[in-house]
């Protein structure tokens, strides 16, 4: 089951696509001001996993986010 897509432009230049996962933020982080939220965020939600995809020149990129379907517990 598809839960997020995400098509980015071809452009005539190579480029680099980085993934990152990331934690939910805490309240705390919330509170902040903007800015100092900002820098923050990646520095504390970074999970450390990092994917970097080189996509030549005249690629679009499809980033599709999915789940496993539950199954059902059986007796």
């Amino acid at each position: 089951m598809a839960v997020g897509e995400l098509i980015l432009a071809a452009s005539d230049e190579a480029r680099q696509l980085n993934i990152v996962l990331l934690d939910e933020p805490s309240d705390k982080m919330l509170k902040m001001n903007k800015s100092v939220r900002k820098e923050k965020e990646v520095s504390e939600r970074s999970i450390k996993d990092e994917v970097v995809i080189n996509v030549p020149p005249g690629k679009r990129v499809r980033i599709v986010m999915t789940s496993e379907p539950k199954n059902p517990r059986k007796g």
